[in-house]
């Protein structure tokens, strides 16, 4: 007889689960909400642990494997765009895992069994991720798609007033407040326009030279002092300005930044819209 512990079965499911959204999360270019991702993957491992019991057998049919999966993925990436992507392509990762966790129990002498699951040890599972893992990333490339865009939610506050707006991480986006130092986030001038009061809103819509703009800026009471000029310089560009402005509290991904100051951009940062600034 056959013994399975369900203590281990929980715990081997909770890490099997959290690596694919990991992976799914990279294949998408999604935030990494690592605490959303532990809630999806314990619900999966939950899941997989009761169908031992005869009373839960009737979970294991296809339409309640289709409600689950999908009620993973939307904890895990809800409020995110492209949400359809994100389940084709966590089922696509659970099926190359799966395939690879078999292949290596197979050679790892491990035959099949009447066992609802693969009986398989971490020994296993750890290089059977990195194999699967590195595939991915190797077929997505020739693909031609992004694997390194990364993109984070970034919440701006000011003056009592807040947007949300998603970032993309820009490991070359050296640009540098010249007068603290702080990190420089560049960000579409029309995406947090509901933080300013609307003599900075019809300010802002002028357009115009940078520099012109913060001395327009600098005429309104409630907003005097927030702004400055930053400096910076782009391939094909000799240099140029930036207006910017420290906010009053700036969390991305849930985490705060008081060493980021946001500059605004007269023109778009992405043809499809995927994300509204650059850090």
């Amino acid at each position: 007889m056959e013994i399975i512990y369900i203590d281990y079965l929980f715990l081997l499911n909770l890490v099997i689960d959290y690596c694919i959204l990991l992976l799914t999360a990279k294949i998408c270019a999604a935030p990494f909400h690592r605490l959303r991702f532990l809630a999806a993957a314990a619900l999966g491992a939950a899941y997989s642990s009761v169908l031992l019991f005869p009373d839960f057998v009737f979970l294991a049919s296809w339409p309640m494997k289709i409600v689950l999966s999908t009620a993973m993925v939307l904890i895990s990436f809800g409020g995110e765009r492209k949400l359809l992507r994100a389940v084709l392509i966590f089922y696509a990762v659970s099926a190359a895992l799966g395939g690879a966790v078999f292949a290596a129990s197979m050679l790892g002498g491990v035959g099949a069994t009447s066992a609802p699951f693969v009986p398989v040890t971490m020994r296993v599972l750890v290089p059977a991720f990195a194999v699967c893992y590195a595939a991915v990333l190797v077929v997505f490339r020739r693909s031609g798609l992004r694997l390194e865009r990364s993109l984070m939610r970034a919440e701006i506050v000011m003056l009592e007033r807040s947007v949300a707006i998603d970032v993309l991480r820009d490991t070359g986006n050296n640009l540098r407040d010249p007068v603290t130092g702080a990190a420089v986030m560049v960000a579409e001038a029309d995406a947090v326009f509901e933080l300013f009061p609307e003599e900075i809103v019809e300010i802002l819509k002028w357009g115009g030279e940078a520099a012109r703009l913060f001395e327009a800026v600098m005429t309104v009471e409630s907003t005097r002092g927030r702004f400055r000029l930053v400096p910076y310089t782009s391939v094909g560009v000799g240099g140029g300005l930036l207006l910017a402005f420290r906010p009053d509290e700036l969390r991305i991904d849930g985490r705060r930044r008081r060493d980021v100051v946001v500059a605004l951009s007269p023109t778009k940062m992405c043809d499809d819209g995927e994300y509204s600034a650059v850090i």
